[in-house]
């Protein structure tokens, strides 16, 4: 999915890249920068995944392939 797209769509469910960045604790920029493919945060990409409805291998495909790594 394009980032046009992705925008796009959480405007239309009202939804601001500030929003999205206040509910997780992180820098608008880093929202931007995951949308945009120039930055990489699963915590980010899930959240924005699971506003949308859409897998975040649909979002970015094989951006985030690589199995989540265990806290220890």
């Amino acid at each position: 999915m394009t980032p046009t797209r992705i925008v796009s769509t959480l405007q239309r469910l009202g939804l601001t890249q500030q929003q999205i960045a206040d509910e997780i604790g992180v820098d608008s920029r880093t929202v931007w920068m995951v949308i945009h493919g120039r930055g990489s945060s699963r915590r980010v990409a899930e959240h924005i995944s699971s506003l949308l409805g859409i897998p975040v291998g649909t979002l970015w495909p094989g951006r985030y392939e690589r199995p989540r790594r265990k806290a220890a």
